[in-house]
Order: C-alpha cells, then structure tokens, then sequence
C-alpha cells in the first residue's frame, strides 16, 4: 500500500484494522477486541443450542461490538488528505509525530550543528570581521599616502602674459604629492582602541555561543518533554475511549444511564483538547529547534533519548559527593564563582571597556603637550603647453617639487581636552561599579542555585 496506492496520492481503507495500518493503510477499524469476541459468541450460542433453546431465538447482534476508527496520520501526510478535527476526535491516531529515524540528533551533535550553522553566531562572526577591518582602516592613517593628479586647463591671454612663456593658452599639467605621518598620539590611540573593540567583538561572539549552546539545550530538552506529554495524552484519549465505549455497551443492556455516557463523552472531548495541545507543543518544540540549527523550520527532525551518564549535566551519581553536605557545597559553589569570574564574557567585555576609556584617558592627557609631526613632499610638470603668445620666448617645460616637515600643536580648545579628561575618568569609575555590580548579581545567582541544588539533592535522599 505505502509503496503504491500511497505514492499515487489514493486513500485506503480497510475493515480489518491493525495489520493493514502498519503497510500503510490511510483509515481501518479495530478488529482485534471483536475477532476476540466473535469465537466467544458463537460458543454461547452453541451451547444455548444444545440445551434446547430454539436457535431462531437466538440474537444476532452484538451491542459490544466495538467500532473504533484508525486514522494513519503518516499516510495523511503523503497522500495530502487530512481529516477534520471532528473526525479526529473519534478516532484513534495512530504516527500522529513526524519522525525521521534515519537522522536522529544527539544533544552533542545537535550543539556542534548550532555553532556551525546558526545565524546568530554567524552575524556576530561578521561582526568580528569588520572589527578587523577597521584596525586596519585605522593604521592606514600612519602608512605613506600619495596622490597622483593630471588636469587640461584654459586660461585668458593676460595671465599667459604673466606666466613668460611658462604656460600656454591650453595646458595639460600633471603634479603628485606623498606625505608619511611620524607622529600623532590620536592615531596611536586609534589603532590601540580598535584592536580593543575587536577583542570585545570576539567576547560578545563567545557570549552569543553561549547562549546559543544554552538554547539549543533547552529546546533539546523541551522535544523530549513534548513527545512524552505526547504519548501519555494519547494514551489517555484510548483509555478514555475505553471508558467510553464500556459505558455505551452497559447502557444498551440497561446497565448504566446517561449521565454516565455524558460524564465519559466529557471527559473523552476534555482528553482530546490535552491531545490536540500536546501535539501543538511538539511541532512548536521543534520549529524552535530547527531555528536554533538553522534548519527549514518545518523539517522533520528526530531527537535522541538523554541521561545522566551520557549528557553534559555537571551534576551525575558521580559528583554526588560535591553537594552531599554544605560544606562540600559551599566550597563547590566557591569554585564556581571564582571560575565563573575569569570566564564570563560580559565581565571580559567590561574589562575591555575599561582598557579603552583608560587609553582614551592617556591619548587626552598627552595630548595636552605633544604635537602631530608628519612629512610632505610634491612634485608638478607641465607635460604640454599650446597656444603660447608669439611674442613670448619659449621656456623649456620643468618639474618643480617641495618637500617640508610639519608640526601641528593645539593651543587653546575653550577648555574642551580639559573636560575630555574628566570625561574619560567619570566613564571609567561608571564601568567600574557595572563591573562590581556583574560579579555580585552573579554570585548571587550561583550561590542560590546551588542552595537550590543542595536542597534538591537531600528531599530525593529523603523521599527515597
């Protein structure tokens, strides 16, 4: 059926339910419970007749026959014909989870696809290349610059006059200058602040791994959450069913009353609800995930079962005795602070930011007494002249040149430097008490957690 009628878009159906929905079949009845049923009958029946009772007599019908409908989801999808939700809740789901066995993720691998593939890390990636690239711009300021120029210029006959034959009329001029900076303490600082900012780039890209690791987990976790939520309200919907069904057959002999059909008929729509809901979160789960690898959000992904022993949790049978007594625990929790202090990027980034105002701070107070020094040089020719005045002797076309050192000193700013300084100095206790700030709301939370995780760890003693 899978490899034939499904592959041609056709929807099947069988009387006979199991079997055929395991090749593929897109609707069958249950038919076990009644296959089951059907030798019983026939035996009473027999038994009855070999009594005396008259066989014409004899029921035909069963009021328990059960007629419970199979829905193949899986063929749902290839075939591109899909039950409405009414018919839904009257049947039993069977492959409602897309599944893809043959590309099961591990929560290992999953993270490795992460940092390959995800957006996020790949912008701040390119994040990190442009930083690169603006140190690079910024030591282009002490590297020698030349120019080259060429021009055709028209001038009135008075100023050729003045020129004795040195010009023409017409003029086609050529002139190139080069300069080199030797010394200039806002270029320096320039390029020291850029290779800064970089390094805070390369922190805020680790920060963004992070978390992507982090939200990778969780979504990886939040998946095997749903697809057991999943399976324990599906098996709810089939004993509900059951309920239901057993409910309907004592009221056709009599047995029961309507307000137990109604209670069960309640509780069987209530039952389909927690389905439909779990099912939602499954696919939500996954588009997440998929997002977080960078995936086609709507593609079928498999995930691995996880454990103990072969996640990446710290705490496992293991490492039981680092949180055994409070002592252990307060000193795993140092540990853990101290670690986390020289591993953070924010307080990395802070650090950095430090650095920056700090040179900024030394580039102004330099500024104060030290000038710019740099060293320029051009040379001109005329490479052609046309039209010169008859009158005028013919001057033989030379290249001119100059060359100087320059120094440039600022004397007076309307005491701008001034308030620089102090500027750089406020910006770095400001960064200085974020810093502090950082590390504190930091050990808080570790601190507490691990409070947390050793309380944790006494009640499952406890309960045990």
């Amino acid at each position: 059926i899978r490899d034939s009628l499904n592959t041609n878009k056709i929807p099947t159906s069988a009387l006979f339910g199991e079997d055929y929905i395991s090749h593929g079949a897109f609707a069958a009845y249950e038919s076990e419970d009644n296959l089951q049923k059907l030798p019983r009958r026939i035996a009473i029946n027999v038994m009855k007749i070999i009594e005396g009772q008259n066989a014409s007599e004899l029921s035909v019908k069963m009021q328990s026959f059960d007629e419970n409908l199979l829905l193949n989801m899986e063929t749902a999808r290839m075939i591109g014909i899909y039950p409405d939700f009414d018919m839904m809740a009257e049947a039993t789901l069977v492959n409602l989870e897309i599944t893809k066995e043959d590309d099961t993720l591990s929560l290992h691998g999953a993270i490795g696809l992460a940092l390959q593939n995800n957006l996020d890390i790949k912008i701040q990636d390119a994040d990190v290349g442009i930083s690169q690239t603006e140190i690079e711009l910024s030591k282009a300021d002490r590297r020698p610059q030349a120019d080259f120029s060429s021009s055709l210029q028209a001038q009135d006959e008075l100023t050729t006059l003045r020129n004795q034959g040195a010009l023409g009329r017409a003029n086609w001029l050529a002139s190139v200058s080069a300069s080199q900076l030797i010394y200039s303490e806002p270029v320096l600082a320039n390029i020291a602040i850029q290779k800064m900012l970089k390094a805070s780039e390369e922190q805020d890209l680790r920060l963004t791994q992070l978390d992507v690791i982090l939200d990778v987990a969780n979504a990886y976790m939040n998946i095997l959450y749903a697809k057991s939520n999943l399976n324990i309200k599906q098996e709810n919907v089939e004993r509900n069913k059951e309920n239901f069904d057993n409910v309907k057959a004592k009221d056709a002999i009599g047995y029961s009353g309507a307000s137990d059909i109604n209670r069960w008929e309640a509780e069987l729509a209530n039952a389909n609800i927690e389905l439909n809901n779990a099912y939602a979160g499954l696919r939500q789960a996954k588009f997440l995930f998929n997002q977080l690898l960078n995936r086609p959000i709507n593609d079928p992904v498999e995930v691995a079962d996880i454990s103990l022993e072969n996640s990446m949790l710290l705490i496992t049978d293991s490492n039981n005795e680092l949180v055994n007594n409070y002592g252990q625990l307060e000193r795993f929790a140092d540990f853990l602070v101290g670690f986390a202090k020289n591993q953070l990027p924010e307080l990395a980034q802070l650090d950095i930011a430090i650095d920056v105002q700090e040179r900024l701070q030394l580039s102004r107070k330099r500024a104060l007494y030290l000038p710019s020094i740099a060293l320029s040089g051009s040379a001109s020719r005329v490479l052609g002249k046309y039209d010169v005045p008859s009158n005028l002797s013919q001057v033989e076309n030379k290249t001119t040149w100059d060359i100087g050192l320059g120094l440039k000193y600022s004397l007076f700013q309307g005491q701008q430097r001034k308030n620089q300084i102090l500027q750089s100095k406020l910006n770095i206790e400001q960064l200085g008490y974020s810093k502090s700030n950082l590390e504190n709301q930091l050990e808080l939370r570790i601190r507490s957690n691990m409070e947390a995780v050793g309380a944790s760890y006494s009640q499952m003693q406890l309960s045990q």
